[in-house]
């Protein structure tokens, strides 16, 4: 039993907030709250924190988050119904998520794949009822 890769941890005030970025959930523990919760993960205890944090997707068991990750990505790739967009307009990006598989390179998306991305925006969303971007890097 261990914390998801995919936490963040803020303290704000005397609180602590997880948020998980893999299932969109979000917990906020009081400061005992979250210390004893650490406390029982090394002991392998299960407490009433841990279990929740555990149903939100906080606290895992193994490594295979990633392959839910894939998993998701994969259901999305063959979703006729919308239209789903990644866009990286640079791979600069100076956050080190401790999670991201991508390595640090300079530069832009150039003029000739902003039009590229834009004629395939009108060309695939005629017949999707909604669009979603993600924007990365």
């Amino acid at each position: 039993m261990h914390q998801s890769k995919f936490n963040i941890i803020t303290k704000i005030n005397n609180n602590y907030v997880v948020y998980n970025t893999l299932n969109n959930s979000v917990i906020e523990l009081k400061i005992d709250e979250y210390k004893n919760a650490l406390k029982n993960i090394k002991k392998g205890q299960l407490s009433d924190v841990l279990s929740k944090m555990k149903e939100q997707g906080m606290i895992v068991d193994n490594n295979d988050e990633l392959e839910i990750m894939e998993y998701n990505y994969r259901c999305m790739q063959y979703d006729n119904m919308n239209l789903s967009l990644t866009i990286c307009p640079t791979m600069d990006c100076i956050f080190r998520c401790p999670y991201c598989f991508e390595t640090r390179r300079h530069g832009k998306m150039t003029k000739e794949n902003q039009a590229k991305l834009i004629e395939f925006v009108k060309e695939n969303i005629k017949d999707r009822k909604s669009m979603d971007v993600l924007w990365f890097g």
